[in-house]
């Protein structure tokens, strides 16, 4: 940060490149200015620049309160980026679902409730998985062992990976449809 509270006319004329530009600041320079980065995660994004005419206009609080605003804007363009990402990334991972070629279906294991199934999930069950919540995803399912004994709610795979952190492959399921 950069804080300049009362700038002389031969401050301004010593920052200037020839007496002709000496000039313009004497006439047109702030007297009194603040440069401060918006700076977060230790990366500048951006400076705020603010000035006054009027010399000593800033005074030590002023740059305190400055400071912190440049703070809150620095986040503040952070998040907006972080936002950003995120709505680009959940289009372009709705736009790989649709296309799949395989069923899928997402599970937000915090609420127990479904967030996302691709048309392809939808036609291999016969229904929309987003309908139920809890164990009503499971209790409504309609399963079998291939020994032939009913799956209960608690032994579907995503059940089972939701619960338990279980990775489930190559199990084979006959289930009835909607």
């Amino acid at each position: 940060p950069l804080y300049l509270p009362d700038l002389s006319d031969e401050e301004l004329r010593r920052m200037a490149r020839s007496p002709e530009e000496g000039a313009l600041l004497q006439e047109h320079a702030s007297r009194s200015s603040m440069i401060l980065p918006l700076t977060v995660r230790g990366v500048v994004r951006g400076v705020v620049a603010l000035g006054s005419a009027a010399p000593g206009r800033h005074g030590e609080e002023d740059f305190a309160a400055a400071l912190e605003l440049a703070r809150r804007l620095a986040t503040a363009l952070d998040q907006a980026e972080l936002h950003r990402d995120a709505a680009d990334a959940a289009e372009l991972l709705e736009a790989v679902l649709t296309q799949m070629q395989s069923g899928l279906a997402i599970l937000d294991a915090r609420t127990d409730e479904f967030v996302l199934q691709n048309e392809q999930a939808e036609r291999i069950w016969g229904r929309a998985w987003s309908e139920a919540t809890g164990e009503e995803h499971f209790r409504n399912l309609v399963g079998f062992h291939p020994d032939g004994r009913p799956y209960e709610p608690h032994e579907w795979p995503l059940a089972r990976a939701v619960r338990h952190g279980e990775v489930v492959t190559r199990e084979t399921i006959d289930f009835e449809r909607g």
